[in-house]
C-alpha cells in the first residue's frame, strides 16, 4: 500500500472558521449555545412532575412487601426456622424473584411508587404545589380568574383580603404581576391545550427561570466570547441555589427575581454600549420598562433599581473626569471645553433612566411605593434585630431564607472559594483597554492587577468579616476606575463592571442579613466567572493560533485545551448539584390536604384558624378559612399574642388571649394605646401592654369595661375597647 494511501484529510479548518464567522454562522452558535443551558435548566426544573426521587423508597417498599410474604410462607413451610434464617431466605427469594420475574417486580415497584405519589397529589391527580409560599400566589391567581383582581373582594374602591389578619382582614394595594401573568396563561393556555389553570401555574416558575439565560448568555459573551456566554448561561441555569427555588411547583417570585434583573443588567450595559443614538435610546427604554415589569413583581425592585442609577452616574461621571482631565493635560481647562467635549448623550441617557426608572415604577407599583424608597431600604436594614424600635418582636429572625450567615458561609452556597475569587479577577479584566502596547501601560495596568489580585485574596486568607471583605473587593475596582479616568489612548466603558460589581458587593452585604440574598448574587458571579474563563481560552487559543513557531503552538494549544476543560466541567458538577436540587417533594400531603378539607366542610364560614404564621397560606387556600396572620403578615403584633397563647401553661390566659384575637385582632391594642397615650412610641406600647395583659385576665366583658374605666378610659371609650378585646 502506497504512503499516500496511509495520509488522513484534515477538516477544513479555515472553512469552518470562515463560516463560524459568518452572519448565518454566528446566528446558528449563538442559538445552539443558548438553547443548550435553557433546555437543560427546563429539565432540571420539570422533575417535581416525575416524583423520581420516590424511585428509592418504591423500590424500598416493594423489597419490603415480598420479603415479608416470603418469610410467612418460609415460617408456614418451616415452623422451627430460626428468624435469622427466615431473613436470610427470604433474601434470596428476593433475588431469584427478580432474577426470573423482572416483569411482575417492575410492576409491584411501579405499584408501590404510584402509591407514594399519590400521597403527594390532589384528589384530581394533580400534584400538590412544592411549598407554602406558592399557595399564597395560587389563592390570588384564583381570584384573578374568578374577578380580575388578586384581592378576595373590594372595599370602598379598595381591593381588600378578608382571608388576612381575621376578622378585619387587610387592604391589598396592587395586584402582582405573578398571579395576573399565570391567570392569564393559564386561561388562554387551557383553552387551546389539554391543560388547566392550575398546571400553568405550577410548571410557570420553571419557564421564567429558564429565560434567565439568555441575558446571562449575551452578559457573559460580551468580553468572554461565546464560550465565557455559554459558562455563564449554563451556571445560571443550573445552580442549585436557583434551581431548588424555581422548579415547576415552587411558584413563587423567585424565578422573576433573577430573570429580570438579568435582563435589566443587558438593556443597561447594550445602552451605555450602543455606537447609534437608536440603539442607545432603544436599550435605555426597554431597562425603564423592564424596572417597571420588575416593580409590578416583587417588592424589593429598588434593589436593581440602585444598581442601574449607581451605573449610570459612574458611567457619566467617569467621561466627565477623563474630558477635564484631557483638558487640563492640555492646558485647555475650561467648563466650555468639557461641555463640548463630553458626550452629552451619557448624561441624557442616565437623567431618562433615573426619571424613567421612577415612572415605571411609579405606574406598576403606585408612586406610594416610590416615595416610600427610603424607608423601605431602612426596613430592610433592620432584618436582623430581634425586637424593633415598636417594642414588637421580628418574627423575620426567625424565617430559615434569612438567617444569618459570614463570608465563607456565602461563598460556600455559591461554590468554591477559587471559583469566587476567580471571579473577582473576572471584574477586574473588564477594567482592562483591548490593547496594552506602551511601556506606561504595562507598568500601570499590570501593576495594577497584580496588587489587586493580591488584595482579593485577603478575604479568603484570613476569616474576615463580611463588610471587611467587601472593602478588600471594592478598593481595587475603586483604584481601576480612576485609572480609566486617565487613559488616554482608549475609552474603556465602565458600565459593565461598574454594573457586575455594584450588584456583587451589595449581595454580599446582604448575605449577612438573609441566606436567600445569596442566590440573588449568583447570575453576578456566574457572569464574572464566565468572563474569565472565556477570555483566558480565546486568548490562548488566539496566541497558539497564530505562533510562529510549531512548539509554542503545541504548549499553548494544550494550555487552551485544559483551560477549555475545565471551563466545561464547572457548569456539569453545577448541573449535576442542580439536578439534586430539582428534585424536590411537595411540603403538603394528603394528610395535611385532608385535615384542611375537613375543616372547611366541618366549620362555619366565619371561623377564624390561629396557629403560628408558617401555614397560613394553606389554611387560607385549602380549608378557605381566615387565619390571625400568615407569612405575609407575620412581622406584625400578632406574633406576640399568638405565640404568648401557644407558650402559657395557664388554660384560662391562652382562651382570653385567643378571644381578643378573634374579636379583634390587634385593632384592640390599638385603641387602647390611642385612648390611653394617643402615640405611637416604644413607651405607650409598653404601658398599653401591660394594661391589656391585666385586661384580659377578667373573664367578662363587663369586668374589662371597668377595668378599663380604672385605667382612666371614659365608659364609651371602655365599652368600644372591651367589644374588640371581650366580644360576646
Amino acid at each position: 500500500m502506497a504512503d499516500d494511501d496511509l495520509q488522513l484529510t484534515l477538516p477544513d479548518l479555515q472553512g469552518i472558521k470562515d463560516w463560524a464567522s459568518s452572519t448565518a454562522g454566528k446566528a446558528t452558535i449563538t442559538t445552539i449555545l443558548i438553547l443548550i443551558p435553557l433546555i437543560l435548566g427546563l429539565f432540571l426544573r420539570l422533575q417535581p412532575l416525575t416524583y423520581n426521587n420516590l424511585d428509592r423508597a418504591a423500590t424500598q417498599s416493594a423489597d419490603q412487601q415480598l420479603i415479608q410474604q416470603f418469610a410467612t410462607q418460609i415460617q408456614l413451610n418451616d415452623s422451627g426456622i430460626q428468624p435469622t434464617n427466615v431473613q436470610q431466605q427470604a433474601q434470596i427469594q428476593l433475588q431469584r424473584y427478580k432474577q426470573t420475574r423482572p416483569d411482575a417486580y417492575q410492576e409491584q415497584r411501579q405499584q408501590a411508587k404510584q402509591r407514594l405519589t399519590d400521597h403527594f397529589q390532589k384528589p384530581d391527580g394533580e400534584p400538590y404545589l412544592i411549598a407554602i409560599d406558592p399557595y399564597y400566589y395560587w389563592r390570588q391567581t384564583q381570584n384573578v380568574l374568578d374577578h380580575g383582581y388578586g384581592a378576595d373582594e373590594t372595599r370602598n374602591g379598595t381591593m381588600w383580603n378578608t382571608h388576612q389578619l381575621a376578622p378585619l382582614g387587610q387592604s391589598q394595594q396592587i395586584t402582582e404581576l405573578h398571579p395576573l401573568l399565570a391567570a392569564g396563561l393559564g386561561q388562554g393556555l387551557s383553552n387551546v391545550f389539554d391543560t388547566t389553570p392550575y398546571m400553568v401555574f405550577f410548571t410557570l416558575p420553571a419557564v421564567i427561570a429558564s429565560l434567565a439565560v439568555i441575558p446571562a448568555f449575551f452578559l457573559g459573551r460580551r468580553y468572554g466570547g461565546s464560550l465565557g456566554g455559554f459558562i455563564s448561561a449554563a451556571i445560571v441555569a443550573t445552580h442549585q441555589v436557583f434551581v431548588s427555588r424555581s422548579v415547576a411547583g415552587f411558584s413563587d417570585t423567585d424565578a422573576y427575581n433573577i430573570t429580570l434583573p438579568l435582563f435589566i443588567f443587558w438593556f443597561t450595559v447594550e445602552a451605555f454600549t450602543a455606537t447609534t443614538r437608536k440603539r442607545r435610546w432603544t436599550y435605555g427604554a426597554l431597562t425603564t420598562v423592564f424596572i417597571g415589569i420588575l416593580a409590578k413583581t416583587w417588592l424589593a425592585w429598588w434593589l436593581t433599581y440602585i444598581f442601574v442609577i449607581t451605573t449610570a452616574l459612574a458611567v457619566f461621571g467617569q467621561d466627565v473626569l477623563r474630558q477635564a482631565w484631557q483638558a487640563w493635560d492640555s492646558s485647555n481647562l475650561s467648563w466650555q471645553t468639557i461641555r463640548d467635549d463630553t458626550s452629552w448623550s451619557y448624561s441624557l441617557l442616565a437623567l431618562g433612566l433615573i426619571i424613567g426608572g421612577v415612572i415605571t415604577a411609579g405606574v406598576a407599583r403606585g408612586f406610594n411605593a416610590v416615595t416610600g424608597l427610603i424607608g423601605n431600604i431602612l426596613g430592610n436594614l433592620q432584618l436582623n434585630e430581634a425586637v424593633g424600635g415598636n417594642l414588637w418582636p421580628n418574627v423575620f429572625t426567625t424565617v430559615a431564607e434569612l438567617g444569618n450567615t459570614n463570608f465563607s458561609g456565602i461563598i460556600s452556597t455559591l461554590g468554591s472559594p477559587v471559583l469566587f475569587y476567580l471571579s473577582m479577577l473576572g471584574v477586574l479584566l473588564l477594567f482592562l483597554p483591548s490593547k496594552i502596547e506602551t511601556t506606561m501601560q504595562r507598568k500601570v495596568y499590570y501593576g495594577w492587577f497584580g496588587a489587586s489580585a493580591a488584595v482579593f485574596a485577603m478575604p479568603f486568607l484570613f476569616e474576615t468579616a463580611v463588610f471587611t471583605s467587601v472593602f478588600f473587593f471594592a478598593l481595587p475596582v475603586i483604584a481601576g476606575y480612576t485609572i480609566t479616568i486617565f487613559e488616554d489612548k482608549e475609552h474603556i466603558n465602565v458600565a459593565f463592571p461598574i454594573f457586575l460589581t455594584v450588584w456583587i458587593l451589595s449581595m454580599l452585604m446582604a448575605g449577612v442579613r438573609g441566606t436567600r440574598f445569596v442566590m440573588i448574587l449568583m447570575p453576578a458571579y456566574a457572569i464574572a466567572l464566565g468572563t474569565l474563563l472565556g477570555w483566558a481560552f480565546n486568548r490562548t487559543a488566539r496566541y497558539a493560533w497564530n505562533a510562529d513557531s510549531r512548539d509554542t503552538t503545541y504548549a499553548t494549544s494544550i494550555l487552551a485545551g485544559i483551560i477549555l476543560i475545565i471551563s466545561l466541567l464547572i457548569p456539569l458538577v453545577t448541573a449535576t448539584q442542580g439536578a439534586v436540587a430539582g428534585q424536590r417533594l411537595p411540603q403538603m400531603n394528603d394528610a395535611w390536604y385532608n385535615s384542611l378539607e375537613t375543616i372547611q366542610n366541618e366549620s362555619t364560614d366565619d371561623a377564624i384558624i390561629t396557629s403560628w404564621w408558617d401555614f397560613g397560606h394553606w389554611f387560607k387556600q385549602v380549608a378557605d378559612r381566615p387565619v390571625t396572620f400568615d407569612g405575609a403578615t407575620q412581622n406584625t403584633p400578632n406574633a406576640h399574642w399568638v405565640g404568648r397563647a401557644l407558650q402559657t401553661n395557664d388554660p384560662d390566659e391562652a382562651k382570653s388571649t385567643l378571644r381578643m384575637l378573634h374579636c379583634g385582632n390587634r385593632k384592640g391594642f390599638n385603641e387602647l394605646r390611642s385612648y390611653k397615650h394617643g402615640a405611637n412610641t416604644p413607651e405607650a406600647n409598653l404601658d398599653t401592654k401591660q394594661t391589656l395583659d391585666e385586661a384580659l385576665t377578667r373573664n367578662s366583658q363587663t369586668q374589662a369595661v371597668s377595668y378599663y374605666e380604672n385605667q382612666g378610659l371614659t365608659a364609651d371609650e371602655a365599652q368600644d375597647v372591651a367589644n374588640l378585646t371581650h366580644c360576646n
